[in-house]
């Protein structure tokens, strides 16, 4: 009867160690998700921040507020910028043979690119930009850099949002650890504030358990003394 008493304790022992193992291994995965994770939801707030304002920026050069994506192929408004930089670093006066062959050169490059260019283009910045002359591309250069620089913040915010969700993602299975122990997880996967409670539950949970096998075991050695 006393052997399948101490062997219940002795199970009762090696159950709380391990939950205590648990538990402490849980506080520190928590500790790492929360260092990390408010560096992905600064980052996120802020890529959030920055594509608002490219928007508005966007939408102030004539840009239509309701078409919220472009089909323009970022290559080809690269290519359509880097040649009408070229063009308007050239003296307004030319002089010489060379000079007028690389102008028509970069005219025939600016061509190319706008007959694929201008059927993408949303009709209210095609009424801006008509007729393309120096005018016209200066106003469109106008538009295609303020496209670029929303193009970059969205795709900035498309990768901060994928971060977000891999923090999710992680909070989710802690949230199955943390019922498994008992720990009452936040409602909130990313509540980082509630998940270092979660951590220091945890981290108080381990020392506990291992204080309670420590009893059991000095109850134990105290019975055995008592047989010969």
């Amino acid at each position: 009867m006393n052997s399948d008493v101490e062997q219940s304790r002795r199970d009762a022992d090696v159950a709380r160690a391990d939950i205590g193992r648990r538990a402490g291994r849980l506080a520190a995965v928590i500790d790492t998700m929360c260092d990390d994770g408010e560096a992905v939801l600064r980052i996120a707030v802020a890529a959030r921040d920055e594509q608002r304002v490219a928007w508005l920026v966007l939408c102030h050069t004539g840009w239509p507020n309701t078409t919220l994506t472009s089909p323009i192929d970022p290559r080809l408004t690269a290519d359509w910028l880097e040649a009408w930089t070229e063009y308007v670093a050239m003296p307004v006066q030319l002089w010489s043979a060379r000079e007028m062959v690389l102008q028509r050169r970069i005219l025939r490059r600016l061509h190319r690119c706008e007959t694929t260019l201008r059927p993408e283009l949303p009709q209210r910045v095609i009424d801006l930009i008509d007729p393309l002359d120096r005018t016209g591309r200066a106003t469109l250069a106008f538009v295609l850099r303020a496209l670029q620089q929303w193009l970059d913040a969205t795709a900035r915010y498309d990768a901060s949002a994928q971060l977000k969700q891999s923090l999710r993602t992680c909070a989710s299975l802690l949230q199955r650890q943390a019922a498994q122990l008992g720990l009452s997880a936040p409602m909130a996967p990313l509540d980082l504030s509630e998940w270092r409670r979660v951590a220091d539950d945890a981290r108080a949970l381990a020392p506990a358990a291992a204080s309670r096998r420590l009893f059991s075991v000095a109850r134990a050695a105290s019975l055995v003394g008592q047989y010969p």
